[in-house]
């Protein structure tokens, strides 16, 4: 009773509604222009007594908490389409017409000598198949741009070898700045791409990121 109590008070925020308990009785107070629900008052009329013991027992604030951060759910994708969001439409847009280059984020990093390759992999790959938006592409259909998630554990990481080579030659850096600015195809490539650089002195790590799926924030909290 008392989950259902949590459900209807958190819905009742959700509507714009406060349910308070004062001096033994219970009140509502209805946020400027939000629209009068009469079946979620009745809901709460219904569950009177478990609503009262909940908040007298002071655990709604907890459980507001809980119930909010386990409540953001994927959207129904059954209708077709995943639609784009302005911000992807618009850098779709550009990378169509004159290629998007410019909005990749990049960090490079040495990450020594003998690395675990297959367990650098395999960390890499678990946040991408964490994250929804680090695995979609955008396919077209007659003009139309939209959203498609690619399969868990799809993603790969490149290596090239340059065992001859220090890791700060000229070479090695040039080849650095080609992966860098190698374009993606939005239609088809993961936004996070990796290669991990062999060189004569040690491992580079280069990670690339598109900004149709992140900023310069989000690079910062993956490395």
């Amino acid at each position: 009773m008392l989950k259902e109590a949590n459900d209807i008070l958190f819905a009742a925020r959700q509507a714009g509604i406060d349910v308070l308990l004062k001096d033994g009785k219970l009140q509502l107070r209805v946020s400027r222009g939000s629209t009068p629900n009469p079946a979620l008052a009745e809901e709460i009329k219904k569950n009177k007594d478990s609503i009262m013991q909940l908040l007298g027992d002071g655990k709604w604030k907890a459980e507001r908490v809980d119930k909010a951060a386990s409540s953001i759910l994927p959207g129904d994708r059954s209708k077709g389409y995943i639609p784009l969001s302005y911000e992807q439409e618009r850098l779709w847009m550009v990378d169509r017409k004159e290629g998007s280059v410019a909005y990749h984020s990049s960090v490079v990093m040495r990450v020594g000598d003998g690395e675990d390759v297959e367990l650098l992999e395999r960390s890499i790959r678990g946040v991408i198949d964490r994250h929804e938006v680090l695995r979609t592409v955008i396919r077209e259909e007659e003009g139309r741009g939209y959203q498609e998630v690619l399969e868990r554990g799809s993603w790969r990481m490149s290596r090239s070898e340059w065992g001859g080579y220090r890791a700060l030659s000229g070479e090695v850096r040039g080849y650095v700045e080609q992966l860098i600015s190698r374009p993606f195809d939005l239609s088809a490539d993961h936004p996070l791409r990796a290669e991990l650089v062999r060189t004569g002195e040690g491992d580079v790590l280069v990670v690339v990121l598109h900004h149709i799926a992140s900023d310069a924030w989000s690079m910062g909290v993956l490395v």
